[in-house]
Parts: C-alpha cells; structure tokens; sequence
C-alpha cells in the first residue's frame, strides 16, 4: 500500500491547493486543474493507495468550500475503488 499525504497546511488559494494536489498525488503534467480533471487523475491512479489529507484546519470561507469539493472526490473515489484506494482526512493539523 502506498501512502501520499497531501499536505494543506498555509494554502491560501485554489492555485495553491491544485499545486499541492499535483505534486502529492504525483499528477501527471497534462492535469487540467479542475473538478473533472482531479476525478479523471483519481481513477487512473493504479494499485493500492491511501491518500492521508492534513492541515484542514487552515481552510476557511469560501477556499474551504471550494476544496470539499475536491475532498468529496476522493471520498467517492474511495467507495468505487473495491479497497484499492482509501483517503484519511485528518481532524487535526499536528498529525
């Protein structure tokens, strides 16, 4: 099982957060920055995987909506994965 962590600790944009996205989740180059192609990654990310999600707590106003969004993917991509792929959304930032 692989472990990413995607680390959201001081993100202050939606630039910001799509730039941490790519480098954590090992994104290919041609990534589109946007909901479709953030699902369209997920479901080419191949063996078993865990995606660890810190530094939540940060997030406010309408960043963190926007970023729910994008959370709600991975959840829904863990449910269709048949165990293949599970996400861990921290509660708290030290972890």
């Amino acid at each position: 099982m692989v472990t990413l962590v995607l680390d959201l600790t001081g993100v202050t944009s939606l630039d910001e957060f799509h730039d941490r996205v790519a480098e954590a989740l090992k994104l290919p180059d041609h990534y589109g920055r946007n909901l479709d192609a953030f699902w369209d990654c997920l479901t080419e990310l191949v063996g078993r995987t865990t995606v660890r999600v810190v530094g939540l707590l940060g997030l406010d106003g309408a960043l963190r909506t926007q970023v729910d969004r994008y959370l709600k993917l991975l959840v829904d991509q863990e449910a269709e994965s048949r165990g293949e792929f599970s996400v861990s959304l921290s509660k708290v930032d030290d972890d």
